[in-house]
């Protein structure tokens, strides 16, 4: 690098405030002048160049590390332009940065763009439309806008033979220049992307879809061809359930505390007007929809065949020329990448290619979904049925056979099939789905929303840096659940097991977590470890029973030795199966994403590409499904039937909620571990095999049903005696509803911690052992039982002395029904609160504790009995003369019995409460109060009674 001097930029006066960070990033560099190079026949036409740039009179700091270098020839990942220009595309890390004091308000930015020769001086490129070629600047700290020698957001333009054009965004929000790393500068996100004219026009209105400077996003293209007959056009459902994968993705970003990648997927007025949203559960928002210049329906004649080459080779139409007739490259090239659903490509064959589809490069911009046309299974260069799924029935005769819609895969060889030829696709199924002679038209080959789903994840994956192993090449991996493995790229990624510590959604996903496995020691019952909780029969063997067999080092004798086997068959692709004993890499693929395509060589299709190899076509997908088949398990039927529980409703683990007891229940399990519980109890364990038979402890005496697929889990008996309590009922919490207490119980439970409760009792927690036998703390000495099968809950003795009362009967609530109050009562009760009552009156709450004693308010003056085990309830003496009346008798209802009408029997004793005078026959009736104070009151109105206030109540 040669020495130059350039003047200083003069800084202003730094007061106290917060720290930002002063952040300036190029995104274009367009090269003008043709004399940028003094020597071209050395260095080529184009300028080596670099930045330099200086934030508020601080030092001058430059990309010269990451410079531009050409020889002679014009270099990697740049554009001819008219008239010798050449636009170049600056790698992220042209982007310099420096902390400023917040105070400030704005500061001054310096910028010179220099050519970097070898043996000359470095010369300086013309950057500002002033008469300096230095650009400077006035950068806002508050939203990053600048003023100065350009008004924001335009580019800056130099003149003469050393002009330059310089496209480039502020941030004050980053150091990076990209809060969320997905490489969409801050500037764009928060305003929008201008292109790189020097205009200043918002081409790309990134706020308003849905970019957030804060959260990563991503967003596509998508274009599809179309025929007179038929569409190629994706299925909605199928890239909403590539949008809701990206945005259920274990990505954080730390900027606003969000999970998940924001997917944008543009598919202009293809779904309709407007877009779509689609949340994720960590507050991401992914679209769908027109986001202003996707959706183009290309005809499908004349480019049945696309490629990455055109013409040359095996022939086709040149993906990029169908791009560039339908995709802004000035105003989207660094915000999209560019999708096309199209028919048939040559990847694997010159014609009647099905592979499915296409990527330009690991790590590019650039991919194809190609789910058209047919298969041809018999070499004869005639395809015999669809490459993927078709569209329905259509009365056409595709096949030109002379006959329209032969049945679709219907698995039997009729008449109006082709004759079958066997298993001519090696399943060992013959005559159905890909063997010769089955299925000849039924509609045109589009796919299904899975194919057409998982393709379009699969191909995008490549763009974003996956290959088909995550970080390396070796597919069909057991232990990478990811759409970029063959075996799952038809959103077939398999679910965790129910008791895993990683939770795998399954369906349409990149992989999240990493699992090693070595082929030459593997162990059945690890399987894929305990996150996954997902144990692999990778040999498949069964014993006479059709049990699985499993052996592993953590296996039981004698099966305690590790395999040594080829479990990915290390077929990449290309039909070769080495048969290799080799390590098997996991990879997590969502936290591993490549985002920065701008900088790559092809972004504007003039760089060097490698289209990827041996992507797959159904025979590969078909094999490799199969292959895994054996390790991951369709989900079979399980009868699960716990009727003999007295539990009302039981737990299964991987099911939300809880089922209902009294009925069974047969459930499509996979392979794996499960737990059952109900409410109180402890998870009692048990596995499914791959054909649904169950397995659990034979200790375990509770079950029923080893080797069969019905789980019976009968619990174990625990007799339950509460026959010396007064209470009517008691249930045993969590588990059962209300049981007689009249009776002795037998009660089916599980192992686990329950409480035996009656209504207004402290619960009197136990616990039932796996043998069936009860324990419980010995200090509660009003329960026995311990160590046997049977609880015994005698309760407390105490006596109830209501005889003082007028009242006929009392009961103690919630606990007692109607107990006659003419004699004293000795009841049984377990420590709680409860509360005395006779009909009418106030409630009279009270407590029995551990000892049996009862305790109550001291106030309450008509009541006795505190700190013993005998409650004395005398009530409050009151007079009632109803001499005057006509009736031998009176009642306060709901009260009393009826009472003679002269003062010397009519002084009952009450408690506090509401009633009603009632004489006979058909005499008067009024309502009337007496209140704690043993006074009565009653409608002031009412004639013929006095005694208002006092304790005493004529009736006339």
């Amino acid at each position: 690098m040669a020495a130059f001097t350039v003047g200083a930029v003069t800084a202003q006066p730094a007061a106290a405030g917060t720290p930002v960070p002063v952040t300036i990033s190029f995104t274009k560099l367009i090269q003008i002048g043709q004399g940028i190079d003094d020597i071209p026949l050395i260095d080529g036409p184009i300028g080596d160049f670099y930045a330099r740039v200086s934030i508020n009179g601080g030092p001058w700091q430059d990309t010269y590390a990451n410079r531009f270098d050409f020889g002679f020839s014009v270099g990697t990942g740049t554009v001819a332009g008219p008239g010798g220009t050449y636009k170049l595309t600056p790698p992220k890390s042209w982007t310099i940065t420096q902390t400023v004091d917040s105070a400030l308000g704005s500061v001054p930015v310096a910028i010179e763009i220099w050519d970097d020769d070898d043996i000359i001086d470095d010369q300086q490129a013309d950057v500002s439309p002033t008469e300096s070629s230095t650009l400077a600047l006035t950068v806002n700290l508050a939203d990053g806008k600048w003023s100065g020698d350009v008004a924001w957001p335009g580019c800056a333009e130099g003149s003469g033979g050393r002009a330059v054009r310089l496209c480039f965004a502020a941030s004050t929000l980053s150091a990076s220049g990209d809060a969320d790393g997905d490489a969409l500068f801050d500037s764009w996100e928060t305003y929008g992307y201008h292109g790189y004219d020097s205009a200043g026009n918002v081409y790309v209105d990134l706020p308003a879809l849905g970019a957030n400077p804060l959260r990563k996003d991503v967003f596509v293209e998508v274009d599809c061809l179309v025929a007179a007959s038929h569409s190629h056009c994706p299925d909605q459902s199928a890239l909403t359930d590539v949008v809701r994968a990206f945005a259920a993705a274990p990505v954080s970003n730390p900027g606003d505390g969000t999970t998940g990648i924001q997917l944008h997927l543009d598919t202009g007025p293809l779904y309709g007007p407007g877009s779509v949203q689609i949340n994720g559960s960590g507050g991401v928002r992914g679209s769908i929809g027109n986001l202003g210049g996707g959706g183009s329906q290309i005809p499908e004649a004349g480019n049945e065949i696309i490629d990455w080459d055109g013409t040359n080779g095996w022939p086709g139409t040149d993906f990029h020329q169908l791009k560039g007739a339908n995709f802004s490259y000035s105003q989207r090239e660094d915000i999209f990448r560019y999708a096309i659903f199209g028919h048939q490509t040559n990847s694997r064959a010159q014609a009647n290619d099905c592979t499915s589809g296409w990527a330009e490069d690991i790590k590019g911009n650039d991919f194809m979904v190609t789910l058209g046309g047919g298969r041809n299974l018999d070499s004869d260069s005639a395809p015999e049925i669809p490459c993927w799924t078709p569209t329905a029935s259509n009365g056409i005769d595709d096949d030109g056979d002379g006959r329209t819609d032969e049945d679709p895969w219907n698995d039997v060889d009729e008449p109006d099939d082709n004759d079958c030829a066997g298993d001519t696709d090696g399943d060992g199924d013959p005559c159905d789905r890909g063997d010769l002679g089955v299925d000849e038209d039924s509609g045109f080959s589009v796919g299904n929303a899975a194919e057409q789903a998982g393709t379009f994840m699969h191909e995008l994956g490549h763009t974003l840096g996956l290959k088909h192993g995550g970080g390396d090449d070796v597919n069909r991996k057991p232990n990478y659940p990811s759409v970029m493995n063959y075996a799952f790229q038809r959103c077939l990624v398999f679910r965790s097991g129910p008791l895993a510590t990683v939770q795998l959604p399954g369906g349409c996903d990149y992989s999240r977590i990493v699992v090693n496995l070595d082929e030459n020691s593997l162990d059945e019952c690890a399987g894929l470890g305990p996150a996954l909780d997902l144990t692999k029969n990778w040999d498949q063997s069964v014993d006479a029973s059709m049990m699985e067999t499993l052996q592993g080092a953590t296996c039981p004798p004698p099966n305690n030795t590790n395999l040594s086997l080829d479990i990915n068959n290390d077929d990449d692709g290309d039909g070769t199966d080495d048969n290799k004993i080799t390590p098997l890499n996991g990879f997590e693929d969502w936290n591993n994403l490549f985002f920065d395509f701008q900088g790559l060589p092809n972004l504007a299709d003039a760089g060097p590409i490698h289209p990827v190899q041996y992507e797959a076509d159904p025979a590969v997908i078909e094999a490799a499904e199969r292959q895994m088949s054996g390790f991951t398990v369709a989900a079979a039927p399980t009868t699960l039937d716990l009727t003999a529980l007295s539990a009302s409703s039981f737990s299964l683990s991987g099911v939300n909620g809880w089922l209902n007891a009294r009925v069974t229940h047969t459930r499509q399990l996979a392979p794996g571990r499960y737990t059952v519980h109900t409410p109180g109890s402890a998870a009692v364990p048990f596995t499914v095999n791959s054909i649904g038979r169950v397995d659990f402890d034979p200790q375990i005496s509770y079950l029923s049903g080893r080797g069969t697929t019905t789980l019976a889990v009968q619990g174990l008996p625990v007799t339950v005696d509460a026959t010396s309590l007064t209470a009517q009922a008691f249930s045993i919490a969590p588990a059962t509803g209300w049981l007689n207490s009249r009776t002795s119980q037998v009660v089916r439970l599980l192992p686990g911690r329950y409480s035996f409760t009656v209504a207004g009792s402290t619960p009197v927690p136990f616990t039932v052992g796996a043998d069936g036998r009860v324990d419980f703390d010995p200090q509660i000495g009003y329960a026995s039982g311990r160590g046997t099968t049977t609880l015994a809950v005698q309760g407390l003795p105490v006596t109830v002395d209501a005889t003082s009362l007028t009242a006929q009967a009392f009961s103690i609530a919630p606990a007692t029904g109607w107990l006659n109050s003419r004699t004293s009562q000795v009841v049984r009760l377990l420590p709680g609160r409860y509360s005395f009552t006779v009909a009418g009156s106030t409630p009279v709450p009270f407590t029995v504790g551990a000892d049996g004693r009862v305790d109550f308010d001291p106030q309450i003056g008509y009541a006795s009995g505190r700190g013993t085990t005998t409650l004395a309830v005398q009530g409050l003496p009151v007079t009632i003369d109803a001499t005057a009346l006509t009736c031998q008798a009176f009642a306060l209802s709901p009260t009393t019995g009826w009472i003679p009408a002269h003062p010397a029997a009519g002084q009952p004793r009450l408690l506090p409460g509401s009633f009603t005078f009632v004489s006979c026959p058909a005499g008067r009736t009024f309502p009337l109060v007496l209140t704690p104070a043993g006074t009565f009151d009653y409608n002031p109105g009412l004639t013929g009674v006095s005694g208002r206030g006092t304790s005493t109540l004529v009736v006339g």
